[in-house]
C-alpha cells in the first residue's frame, strides 16, 4: 500500500504543535519525510538486488559443476561483508542479472561508475547535529537510468537455454521451477493470460503535456522499457503501412482463413463487436490522460510476469505482441505458451493475416479467458473457450482480473504521481505474499479438482455413455458448428424467403389443380385413364416442390424463418417490402 505520506506528515505535524513544537517553513516535514522514504526504498532495493545477485552466481556455479564435484563444493561464507560489494547501489535492471546461463559469468558483474549512486557525504549527519536546509527538487540525487534489457545472445559459444529464466523462475516456482524440459504429451508447457486496464490512469502533467514516468526504475522491474514497447509498434507499422485493398465480401463464399479454425464471417462478428467496445472508452481516454493504462501478462498462478505501460487510447495489439515476444525470449527454443486473452481469436489471425512474429506462432495455443469468451461468437466459444479447448485444464485466464482487483487501491494515488516504481514494488509484495501461501494454494486446487472429477464421473455413469462415443459426438458437433456458411449477396436471405414464398405459391396452385382431378374423378367427368395420368403428374410435381422447399427452410438461418413466418400470410408484404 502505497503510504498517505501527506496525511501522516500533517497529522504528526498537528500532533507536535499540540505540544508546542513547530516547524519552521511550510510543508518541511512532509518534503523531509518523502526524501527519507525514497532513499529507504532504494536501498532495500539494492540489498534485495545484492543478495540476488550472490544467490543466482553460487546457483550457476552448482549447475555448471559436474554432478560428482557438487558436494565438494564449498559452502558461501557466512559473512555478509565477505561477498557483498562495496558499492552501494547498483544499476536498476534486470537484464544484468536474470540471462540465467546464457549469459551468466563465473564472476559477479563489474558495474561502472555512471552506473552507482551513492549517498552525499553531506546527508550524514550525528543526531546531534541540526538538521540541514532541505534542497530545493530540482537539486535531488538523480537515480541511475536503466540500460535496455538485452532481448537475444548472438554469441554461438553459449550453450542453448534448456529451462525459463531467472527471472521467470522468481516469479514462479510453480510454473517454472525444476529442471522439466518440453513434454510432447501437452500441448502448453506453460499458460498465462493477457489484459488491459484502463483504470490505472496517469493524468497529464499541466507544465509539461510531454512530460514521462521517472527513469528511476525497480531493479527487478516486470515493465517492458519504453523502447522495446515503441520497436514493436514500429515493427507492427511498418508491415500495415500498406494495408491489402479491402474487397467486399457481399459476393463471395464464406471460407477459414489460413491458420484458423472459424469461418471469417465469425471472426469479423467477433471483432465488430469487440471494436464497438473499445470506441466506447476511446473518449474518456484521450485528452486528459498521458498513461491511458496498464497490460500486464501473468501466470496461472496468478502472478505478475510482465507488464507494459499503455499510452494510446485504445487497446492495441502491438502491447500484447510485445508481452509475448518478451516472455517467449525467456524460455527455450522448444517449449510452448497456452495464452489466454480477452480477444485471443483476433490476435491470433492478425499473427497469421500479417505474419506478425511468425517464427513464435507455431509455439503458442490461443484461448479466450472464461468470462470473456461468452461475448463471442457461439462457433468461436467452441474452438478458444478454455473448458472447450484442449491444454488449458482449469485455467480460466482471468488472474489478470484478480490482480486490478489488488491494486484498485492505487488507483487515486497514481493519477498525479509517477506510478512505475510503486507498481513494481506492489507487485513484488504480491510475488511475495503468494510464494508464502503457494502450499495452501495447490491444497485447495487439488481438493476443488478432486471433488470436480468426482461429479463428471458420476454424470458420466448415469449418463451410460461410453467416453469414445461421447468424444465422437463432440467432434461431430464442431465440425458442424464451425463449417463456413455458404453466401452469395448480401441479399441471399431475403432471395431465400422470397423463393420459399414462390414454393408456396407453386404448392398451392398443385393442391387446387389435384382437388379439381378428384373432383372429376368422383363425378366420372372425362376420360378416367387421362385424369389419372395428369394426378400422377400433378402429385410427383408436388413431391419435387414439397422436396425442394423443405432443402430452402433447412438453409434459411433464425431471422430468416422468423420473417418467413411473418410474411407468409401477408400479401402486401410480400410484394412491397421483400422485392428487391
Amino acid at each position: 500500500m502505497v503510504p498517505n505520506m501527506a496525511g501522516w506528515c500533517e497529522a504528526m505535524e498537528m500532533h507536535l504543535k499540540a505540544l508546542s513544537f513547530k516547524f519552521v517553513g511550510q510543508d518541511n516535514l512532509r518534503r523531509r519525510f518523502s526524501n527519507t522514504f525514497r532513499w529507504y526504498t532504494a536501498m532495500l532495493d539494492s540489498v534485495q538486488l545484492v543478495l540476488r545477485r550472490v544467490i543466482d552466481d553460487k546457483c550457476d556455479d552448482v549447475l555448471r559443476s559436474p554432478a560428482s564435484d557438487r558436494v565438494d563444493l564449498p559452502l558461501p561464507s557466512s559473512s555478509p561483508t565477505s561477498s557483498l560489494p562495496s558499492s552501494p547501489v547498483p544499476s536498476s535492471s534486470r537484464s544484468l542479472e536474470d540471462r540465467d546461463s546464457l549469459s551468466s559469468q563465473s564472476a559477479s558483474p563489474t558495474l561502472t561508475q555512471p552506473e552507482l549512486e551513492v549517498l552525499p557525504t553531506s546527508a550524514i549527519h550525528s543526531p546531534s547535529s541540526s538538521l540541514p536546509p532541505f534542497p530545493p527538487e530540482s537539486s535531488l540525487p538523480p537515480c541511475p537510468s536503466s540500460p535496455v534489457r538485452q532481448t537475444s545472445i548472438d554469441d554461438n559459444s553459449l550453450p542453448r537455454c534448456t529451462r525459463p529464466s531467472l527471472y521467470l523462475r522468481r516469479c514462479c516456482g510453480m510454473c517454472f521451477g525444476g529442471d522439466h524440459c518440453h513434454d510432447e504429451s501437452y500441448l502448453a508447457d506453460f499458460i498465462a493470460s493477457i489484459d488491459a486496464c484502463f483504470t490505472q490512469k496517469r493524468n497529464k502533467n499541466a507544465r509539461n503535456a510531454d512530460y514521462r514516468d521517472t527513469k528511476r526504475r525497480y531493479s527487478d522491474t516486470c515493465f517492458l522499457s519504453e523502447q522495446e514497447v515503441k520497436d514493436m509498434e514500429t515493427y507492427v507499422e511498418s508491415i500495415r503501412a500498406r494495408p491489402a485493398p479491402t474487397h467486399s465480401q457481399a459476393n463471395a463464399d464464406d471460407h477459414v482463413e489460413v491458420g484458423m479454425d472459424i469461418p471469417a464471417s465469425v471472426l469479423d462478428e467477433c471483432g465488430n463487436s469487440f471494436l464497438a467496445t473499445d470506441k466506447k472508452r476511446e473518449k474518456a481516454s484521450t485528452q486528459f490522460f498521458a498513461d491511458t493504462g496498464v497490460m500486464s501478462m501473468i501466470c496461472r498462478h496468478d502472478r505478475v510476469l510482465f507488464a507494459v505501460n499503455m499510452t494510446h487510447r485504445r487497446e492495441r495489439q502491438h502491447y500484447a505482441l510485445a508481452l509475448i515476444k518478451c516472455f517467449m525470449s525467456e524460455i527455450p527454443d522448444d517449449m510452448t505458451l497456452g495464452l489466454l486473452y480477452d480477444i485471443a481469436c483476433q490476435l491470433k489471425r492478425s499473427m497469421f493475416k500479417h505474419g506478425f512474429l511468425s517464427e513464435l506462432s507455431p509455439r503458442i495455443i490461443f484461448g479466450i479467458s472464461v468470462f470473456h469468451a461468452y461475448g463471442h461468437a457461439w462457433p468461436c466459444q467452441v474452438i478458444y473457450h478454455p473448458r472447450k479447448c484442449l491444454g488449458f485444464g482449469l485455467s480460466d485466464g482471468e488472474g489478470c482480473e484478480r490482480f486490478w482487483s489488488s491494486i484498485r487501491k492505487l488507483i487515486p494515488t497514481l493519477r498525479i504521481s509517477g506510478r512505475l516504481y510503486t507498481l513494481d514494488l506492489h507487485i513484488q509484495y504480491l510475488t511475495d505474499k503468494a510464494h508464502t501461501l503457494s502450499g495452501a494454494w495447490l491444497a485447495r486446487r487439488w481438493a476443488s479438482c478432486q471433488t470436480r472429477k468426482a461429479n463428471i464421473a458420476k454424470s458420466l455413469h448415469e449418463m451410460k455413455r461410453s467416453i469414445p462415443f461421447l468424444r465422437e459426438q463432440w467432434a461431430l458437433q464442431v465440425t458442424a458448428q464451425t463449417q463456413p456458411m455458404p453466401r452469395c449477396s448480401k441479399h441471399k436471405g431475403r432471395q431465400a424467403v422470397l423463393a420459399v414464398l414462390a414454393l408456396d405459391s407453386s404448392i398451392s396452385s398443385e393442391q387446387g389443380l389435384a382437388k379439381k382431378l378428384d373432383t372429376l374423378m368422383e363425378r366420372g367427368a372425362g376420360d378416367f385413364l387421362e385424369i389419372s395420368e395428369q394426378m400422377t403428374e400433378v402429385n410427383k410435381c408436388l413431391q419435387r416442390l414439397h422436396d425442394v422447399r423443405r432443402a430452402k427452410l433447412n438453409a434459411l438461418g433464425m431471422s430468416d424463418t422468423n420473417d418467413l413466418s411473418c410474411l407468409q400470410n401477408n400479401t402486401f408484404l410480400c410484394q412491397w417490402t421483400w422485392y428487391p
